[in-house]
C-alpha cells in the first residue's frame, strides 16, 4: 500500500489543516497581534496543547497560513504583504530564518 495514507497521518495532516486555515481566518478578521493562541485552537476545535505540538509559535503559525493552506482566504496574500512592511513579524522571525520562507511564498 504504497503511497496511501494511513490514518494517523490523515488525521494529524487534517489537524494541522483545520489549525492553519482557523488561523488565517482570524488573522484576516482580527488582526494577528489581537488573536491568541487559545482562540485558534478553540477556532480549529483541538486543544491547546494540540496546537503547540504543531506550532511553537504564532509567528510559526503565520508563516504557515502564507503557505498553500491560506490560499482559499480572500486577501491574504494582501495582507501578509502589508504587515511585512511594518517590520513587527519581520524582526521576530530573522533569527530564525522563517521570514526568508515565509516571503518566498509570494515571489
Amino acid at each position: 500500500m504504497e503511497g496511501e495514507e494511513g490514518r494517523t497521518a490523515r488525521k494529524k495532516r487534517e489537524a494541522r489543516e483545520r489549525i492553519i486555515a482557523a488561523a488565517a481566518e482570524l488573522f484576516m478578521e482580527k488582526g494577528a497581534r489581537a488573536v491568541s493562541m487559545d482562540e485558534v485552537a478553540q477556532a480549529a476545535d483541538v486543544a491547546r496543547r494540540t496546537l503547540f505540538n504543531y506550532f511553537e509559535s504564532k509567528e510559526e503559525l503565520l508563516v504557515a497560513t502564507a503557505g498553500p493552506g491560506a490560499a482559499g482566504v480572500p486577501g491574504f496574500r494582501f495582507w501578509i504583504r502589508t504587515i511585512s512592511k511594518t517590520g513587527f513579524f519581520q524582526r521576530r522571525l530573522t533569527a530564525g530564518g522563517l521570514w526568508r520562507s515565509a516571503m518566498s511564498t509570494f515571489r
